[in-house]
C-alpha cells in the first residue's frame, strides 16, 4: 500500500535460461527508511509469481529491527 519505485526487465543470457529481473525500492512506514526488495525468476516461471510475492509483502508488527519478515 505504500507509494514507490518499481523496475521490471528481461535479462536474456548467453547460457542457461532467460529470466526476468525487478527492484521494489519504497519507504517503511514510520521510519523514513528505504527497503529494497529484489526478485530473480527463470523466464518459464513467468512474472506472476513476482507479482503474487510482492501483493503478499506488508507491514511487519515485529517493530522494525529488520529480523522480523
Amino acid at each position: 500500500g505504500e507509494q514507490g519505485y518499481m523496475v521490471r526487465w528481461k535479462a536474456n543470457t548467453r547460457k542457461g535460461s532467460d529470466g526476468y529481473v525487478e527492484s521494489l525500492a519504497f519507504r517503511a512506514p514510520g521510519t523514513g527508511r528505504m527497503v529494497v526488495v529484489r526478485f530473480g525468476v527463470d523466464v518459464d516461471q513467468g512474472t506472476s509469481v513476482i507479482d503474487e510475492i510482492t501483493a503478499g509483502i506488508k507491514r511487519s508488527s515485529g517493530g522494525g529491527s529488520g529480523k522480523s519478515v
